[in-house]
């Protein structure tokens, strides 16, 4: 089944859910990335999410005829609850159909990427 339509979304996420490398992490990921990035989690807290969700980009894949690999947006990121903005959390949502989708929000709980 091909996506019909894939909307990519963004919310601040607070510092004080980040934790220390996890060992799975470590071992999917190259030196060098491991190297420049402290921290990260693998699973993410909705109760650390500081604000609203931010549609940052939307494509109709019914309608797509040509991509070249550069994407321009923009949009305003809202902070509406106590904390420090540490990282981003970023999700998709596929529309498979008018009845199903793919998506790893937060808010869906887990998938079996573990997202």
């Amino acid at each position: 089944m091909i996506p019909s339509k894939g909307t990519l979304f963004l919310s601040p996420y607070d510092e004080k859910a980040n934790g220390p490398l996890k060992e799975e992490f470590k071992k999917q990921t190259n030196t060098k990335i491991r190297d420049e990035y402290n921290y990260c989690t693998t699973e993410i807290d909705v109760d650390h999410i500081l604000g609203p969700e931010q549609e940052i980009l939307d494509i109709n894949m019914n309608k797509l005829t040509k991509f070249n690999n550069q994407i321009h947006t923009s949009f305003t990121i809202q902070i509406t609850k106590d904390g420090t903005m540490g990282g981003f959390v970023n999700w998709f949502l596929m529309e498979m159909s008018m009845l199903s989708y793919l998506g790893t929000s937060p808010k869906e709980g887990k998938t079996h990427w573990k997202q």
